[in-house]
């Protein structure tokens, strides 16, 4: 993916579950999904291209890009847990 202007770290499957409420997309009503996690690195004009291609993805109920702090001793397992600890 560099040759896209960016790069996948890592993408975790946090498995099937009841949504927090019922979620119409495309003429349909669903009560259940499966969440994902995908740790990445782009620029803001390739997140946004992401986000309208997940938007206009029947498979995709809802997408949020969060930015993971860049600071010193950037621990991605850690700010993956963190977001596993989230969805739970």
């Amino acid at each position: 993916m560099i040759g896209n202007r960016g790069i996948v770290r890592r993408i975790i499957s946090l498995g099937p579950r009841y949504l927090p409420k019922l979620f119409r997309k495309d003429q349909e009503i669903h009560f259940q999904g499966s969440y994902f996690t995908m740790l990445f690195d782009s620029s803001p004009s390739v997140q946004n291209e992401l986000t309208r291609i997940l938007k206009n993805d029947p498979r995709v109920l809802r997408s949020t890009i969060f930015k993971v702090p860049t600071k010193k001793n950037l621990n991605a397992k850690s700010a993956v847990d963190a977001v596993r600890e989230a969805a739970l």
